[in-house]
């Protein structure tokens, strides 16, 4: 949603490398102009 990311100060999200292996991903929005 893209309000929701305008006011946000970190995103989070999770990826799958491979079955069974997931890994906790954040970005700092302040680091993206």
């Amino acid at each position: 949603r893209r309000v929701t990311m305008e006011r946000a100060d970190v995103m989070y999200g999770v990826t799958l490398s491979e079955p069974g292996l997931s890994q906790l991903v954040s970005v700092k929005l302040e680091d993206w102009d």
